[in-house]
């Protein structure tokens, strides 16, 4: 009954756990109808939401089999508390009742119909509508009112389950409230509303329109890097990594102007939490397994950007000195210098120009820009860290690996792939690009970085054991060779 919410909370908190402990009817029912009498009875608001927030606890502690009996008339009640105006007492029965959704799972399933039309009724109250710098009894302005409707929503939909796709009125609802909550302006709200889209792609993965959540997904990672965003990023990354697992080609169609796996490595030279970088890491492996054995010249071109210093070039900067040196190798040329480099300058056009077409327009020329500074003087752009370059490397690695697990021969032999493109094919073959990798790697392996050399190094080893079929192999091998001796 205090007037500290922390101290309601911490006391509801060992109230539930000593139920927990008892585990015996004779203590945990008699202490509920006493709690249910008292959020009846007593009219006090900080009472009021300290008992609901109880009944809530309990629920969550005991689980909902030990309070099935109580389970609807303790529903009704914190339905009640929620249409309450006070922001104290609507606040935390909104809480309290998605902990006892949470807790209750399927046995809510006859509860989901009328708790959804309650979210709906209170997401139109002005009485639930946030209110910015004005402070109500419990000091939070209403400020958790709409997070609570995402909780609940992402609770409900986990109560419905496969359900979902065989409910037209209540997923109507459910996706109704889920677009009114990813526009709202608050961070928080829009986590919520993620959330809730990573549990429609489990349960209802035909009707999420993915022309229009991708870009969604992707504003999100491009907000303003601050404390705030975190849990926002983490979210849309996950989703991202759902989709990418189910339809890869989809996600990258409805991708903003084809530059998704630019955006992602963007995002991983500045990210700082390790799950999330790891996230950020199987999103492009995955969206990487699904484009390379028919496009591999789309990431080794990504990838010659990350490794090369001209890939990032400095804007409007009134400081000339104002850029940092990287800890990147030498500038990776594409210019045929002599006749054995490219194999063939009008082979890696024409390749160039067939993935470029079949992936939907994106263009290979467009700088690739980690990160932006942006300060009194100017607008500096950053360029890829080494642990950024070091992740590329293993790329180019896994473009090999995938590529020759199709065991198209076109890959591997320069004489059969010339004869494919003079009969009309269009095909995007690794072999017209080894140059290119031969480059990369030789630059990675001479860096000052000891895990780019590294990196470098192992390309060129598997380059090697790849055994294209070429003409000039005498030449390469030769080349990695040198390598291996400045490494040494």
């Amino acid at each position: 009954m205090s007037n500290d919410s922390a101290m309601r909370a911490v006391s509801s908190e060992v109230l539930a756990r000593l139920c927990r402990v008892a585990e015996t009817s004779s203590f945990v029912n008699p202490l509920i109808n006493s709690l249910i009498d008292q959020v009846i009875n007593n009219r006090d608001p900080d009472a009021r939401s300290g008992f609901a927030l109880a009944l809530g606890c309990i629920i969550s502690h005991v689980g909902g089999m030990a309070a099935q009996s109580h389970l609807k008339k303790i529903v009704g009640i914190l339905h009640s508390l929620a249409v309450d105006p006070n922001t104290v007492v609507h606040t935390w029965a909104l809480h309290s009742l998605w902990l006892v959704v949470e807790s209750a799972g399927p046995m809510y399933n006859q509860n989901v119909s009328a708790t959804l039309s309650l979210i709906v009724k209170l997401f139109m109250a002005e009485s639930h509508e946030p209110i910015m710098g004005a402070f109500g009894p419990g000091g939070n302005a209403n400020a958790d009112v709409y997070p609570a409707f995402g909780r609940l929503l992402y609770a409900l939909v986990g109560t419905l389950g496969p359900e979902l796709e065989s409910s037209p009125n209540e997923r109507k609802i459910c996706f109704s409230l889920f677009e009114e909550l990813k526009n709202d302006r608050d961070p928080f709200v829009v986590v919520e509303a993620v959330r809730c889209v990573q549990h429609f792609i489990l349960f209802a993965p035909k009707q999420i329109d993915i022309g229009s959540l991708i870009p969604f997904l992707q504003q999100q990672l491009s907000g303003n890097y601050h404390s705030q965003l975190e849990l926002l990023r983490k979210a849309a990354v996950t989703c991202l990594y759902q989709l990418v697992q189910k339809t890869p080609g989809l996600v990258l169609a409805a991708a903003v102007n084809g530059e998704l796996e630019e955006q992602l490595f963007a995002l991983l030279d500045i990210e700082t939490d390790h799950d999330v970088r790891s996230e950020i890491k199987d999103v492009l492996k995955g969206l990487l397994k699904f484009v390379a054995p028919s496009h591999p010249s789309r990431w080794l071109e990504l990838a010659k950007k990350i490794l090369s210093k001209a890939s990032s070039t400095a804007v409007a900067t009134a400081d000339p000195n104002a850029l940092s040196t990287p800890l990147s190798p030498d500038s990776i040329t594409s210019d045929s210098e002599n006749d054995d480099e490219a194999i063939e300058v009008e082979d890696e056009q024409d390749s160039s120009s067939a993935t470029k077409s079949k992936l939907g327009g994106v263009s290979s020329n467009k700088a690739f820009t980690p990160g932006v500074i942006t300060g009194a003087t100017g607008t500096v752009v950053l360029l890829p860290r080494w642990r950024t370059q070091v992740f590329a490397l293993l790329c180019i690695q896994e473009v090999m690996s995938v590529v020759f697990s199709t065991s198209n021969r076109g890959h591997m032999d320069l004489g059969f792939a010339r004869e494919k493109k003079k009969s009309g094919d269009t095909s995007d073959y690794l072999v017209f690009k080894v140059a290119d990798l031969i480059r990369m790697a030789f630059s990675a392996a001479t860096a000052n970085v000891e895990d780019l050399r590294l990196g470098g190094l192992n390309v060129l080893r598997d380059i090697l054991e790849v055994k294209f079929y070429l003409i000039f192999v005498g030449d390469i091998i030769s080349l990695i060779n040198g390598a291996f001796f400045l490494f040494l």
